[in-house]
């Protein structure tokens, strides 16, 4: 891709954990104030984790999202729709005490916020704004089915929606016409819900541009069993008659796990079905990716060369087995059809020769982290001096504990032992973070991205998600303002990205 042609740093900051705004970050003001300040340290990328709506009844997980194509109106920023003239600030009750600075997200305040504001806007039928709307909504070839599917949510209480009446449950045209024209008003407003979405996050993304900031998507290879896309478009994938699935995706037994990984949630595509179809769910989801994106990066790469299925009645992850999939005719019809797609592929664990050739076939830059190069465990790949030119490079993901916290609670004696061979560094939790972002950034990997918590050098109490588990710690973690912005680290990364040729 494009992007990768020059060597430049970027942060991973997940929009929701940005600080001064109520309840959760936005796309207004404290999202342009971040922007303004990776611009004034030479850090021209931002990767965020996927945006689209998440559930409480699904844990808020970014990678567990009602729909593909939606965004999630917790995103929508209360301060511009005063701003714009579309809303009074009187018209909204605000939140008083100083939520940013309690170190949590709240997910539901969050969205009650911003419904009632979305609310009144919608209400205000402003002839200009409602306008655009439909002309926006004209151009949704999504919009109406995800419309659909929520407000037949909203009216069952659950998104649990191979638990709905049959009719509805089997998309029975009758039956869900006839619920269009009871609920018009429902399905206006979660439209136009997207609509201010799509609105502001176009106004950010030209601010970005603007500063010359970058912004990288995420796409999680599958969605969620529950999600309006599954409901929507069956066929794409292996259920039975009552929506249940056939089999699941998932990671077979190896040295860390020796169940494997069964992601139950999770049901696996009819590659049959799509190749029918010339791929065309795929080249409509990757292309509205690309519309709100510079680059993305595809989660679980892997999948999309050789999955690895579980029955659906399994327990375990053992007894999955491998089914081929038709790659190359997958990726011509992309390549056809988006000759630039600006792709990274999430290739961690892929050790198999049939995934390295389909990236070096179509020029796919992949992934390597710090934190899997070091000790007992690691892995000559994720050593900094054979990293490729065309990869990003991270000191960790949202997966991983935070540098210090994986220094202090994970990095085993021998692991130490192997960075200290490595670095010449006599290493504390003091400054492992600077060191491993001073390996990251002078990799030979022409991106180089560092979270948010390695550049503020935070412990584990700032870590974001600890992969198979459901606590309450997950997705929650936020940020001060006072932390985000001190002066020192950010300085360092600017001095460091000027020594490794990283400056913009």
């Amino acid at each position: 891709p494009l992007m990768l042609s020059i060597r430049q740093t970027g942060t991973l900051m997940p929009l929701a954990s940005l600080p001064q705004a109520d309840y959760c970050g936005d796309l207004g003001p404290c999202a342009r104030q971040f922007i303004d300040h990776l611009n004034s340290h030479d850090v021209s990328v931002w990767q965020f984790l996927p945006l689209h709506p998440t559930e409480t009844e699904l844990n808020n997980s970014p990678y567990g999202a009602q729909s593909v194509y939606a965004g999630d109106e917790r995103y929508i920023s209360v301060d511009d729709l005063c701003s714009c003239g579309w809303l009074d600030i009187t018209d909204i009750w605000r939140n008083n005490d100083i939520q940013c600075e309690t170190g949590t997200i709240d997910y539901a305040s969050a969205l009650v916020q911003r419904q009632k504001a979305l609310d009144k806007v919608f209400n205000n039928k402003n002839n200009h704004l409602m306008h655009l709307f439909d002309e926006w909504r004209k151009r949704q070839h999504w919009i109406e089915t995800y419309s659909c599917w929520r407000a037949i949510a909203d009216a069952q209480g659950t998104v649990k929606w191979n638990s709905w009446p049959k009719e509805l449950r089997t998309h029975d045209s009758e039956t869900v016409n006839s619920f269009k024209e009871e609920h018009t008003k429902e399905i206006d407003r979660i439209a136009f819900g997207q609509f201010v979405f799509a609105y502001q996050w176009k106004a950010l993304r030209a601010y970005a541009s603007k500063k010359h900031i970058h912004l990288f998507g995420d796409i999680p290879i599958y969605p969620h069993i529950l999600s309006s896309d599954v409901w929507a478009s069956p066929l794409n994938f292996k259920l039975d008659d009552d929506g249940q699935p056939e089999a699941v995706a998932g990671v077979p037994p190896d040295y860390f796990s020796e169940n494997g990984q069964l992601w139950s949630c999770l049901p696996v595509y009819d590659w049959e079905y799509h190749k029918s179809t010339g791929f065309e769910w795929w080249i409509q989801r990757l292309e509205a990716a690309c519309k709100n994106f510079d680059l993305v990066r595809i989660d679980h790469f892997i999948g999309l060369v050789r999955a690895y299925e579980i029955p659906a009645d399994h327990k375990t992850a053992k007894n999955g087995s491998y089914v081929k999939i038709p790659t190359e005719a997958l990726f011509q019809a992309l390549y056809k059809a988006m000759p630039s797609v600006p792709i990274i592929a999430e290739d961690l664990g892929a050790e198999f020769d049939s995934v390295a050739y389909f990236m070096q076939t179509w020029s796919i830059p992949g992934m390597r982290v710090i934190q899997l190069g070091f000790g007992e465990d690691g892995t000559p790949r994720n050593l900094p001096h054979n990293y490729p030119a065309l990869s990003v490079v991270y000191t960790g993901t949202h997966d991983n504990n935070t540098s210090v916290g994986w220094f202090e609670e994970n990095a085993s004696n021998k692991t130490k032992e192997h960075l200290f061979e490595y670095t010449g560094v006599e290493l504390t939790e003091h400054n492992i973070c600077q060191t491993l972002v001073r390996l990251a950034l002078a990799s030979p990997s022409r991106m180089a991205i560092i979270p948010v918590q390695d550049v503020l050098r935070l412990d584990s109490k700032a870590r974001i998600n600890s992969p198979g588990t459901e606590g309450p710690d997950n997705w929650v973690w936020r940020i001060s303002h006072d932390v985000l912005y001190q002066k020192e680290p950010w300085e360092q990364l600017f001095r460091l990205n000027k020594l490794f040729d990283r400056s913009t």
